[in-house]
């Protein structure tokens, strides 16, 4: 991936979170107007009956979830888990980047919806696995820096990383920012 690919994913997240927030800052500005059309200063309707309180869409809680990267030490392998941290069932439409590039492989995250969407119940999973690369068995830059974590691939998840739900809302991601060791 190179440095132009970058730009566009930051871009593209920025727009998105904006655009999210004028969405989300819209509908509550405008949900008083709707509230209150049709009635009198004390809450009555203009025919003069109670009219009961009304809830609206905008009360949905919000999708949470939690990316982690896997470190297994016997195959000193790296997978990434998506979490939902939410109390509801999360239905994922869109995930970008589709795939990360890393020196020992590629992690194809685009692999999770070629079926489609997929729901994810309260606290449950998905785990995508680094692909290697076939090129090259021995690559030195994968074993560069030994005896501690590269946490680069989770500075890119934090800077790069969108998940769309149902509904086209844009869901909150929370990094881990070490790897959970498996």
């Amino acid at each position: 991936m190179n440095h132009d690919d970058r730009k566009i994913d930051l871009q593209r997240r920025r727009t998105l979170k904006m655009a999210g927030a004028l969405t989300a800052t819209g509908a509550v500005a405008a949900t008083p107007i709707a509230a209150f059309a049709g009635l009198d200063v004390s809450g009555n309707d203009v025919s003069g009956n109670k009219v009961a309180q009304q809830q609206t869409n905008f009360d949905k809680p919000l999708d949470e979830f939690a990316v982690e990267v896997q470190h297994h030490w016997q195959s000193n392998d790296i997978a990434l888990v998506i979490r939902n941290r939410g109390d509801n069932p999360a239905t994922i439409t869109q995930i970008t980047p589709s795939q990360l590039e890393l020196a020992r492989g590629t992690i194809d995250v685009s692999a999770l919806l070629e079926d489609g969407p997929v729901t994810l119940a309260a606290g449950e999973h998905l785990i995508v696995p680094l692909r290697h690369h076939r090129r090259n068995l021995y690559n030195p830059q994968a074993i560069l820096g030994g005896g501690h974590f590269d946490r680069s691939l989770q500075r890119q998840l934090r800077e790069r990383m969108t998940i769309v739900t149902d509904h086209n809302s844009l869901a909150a991601i929370t990094v881990a920012p070490g790897p959970r060791i498996a």
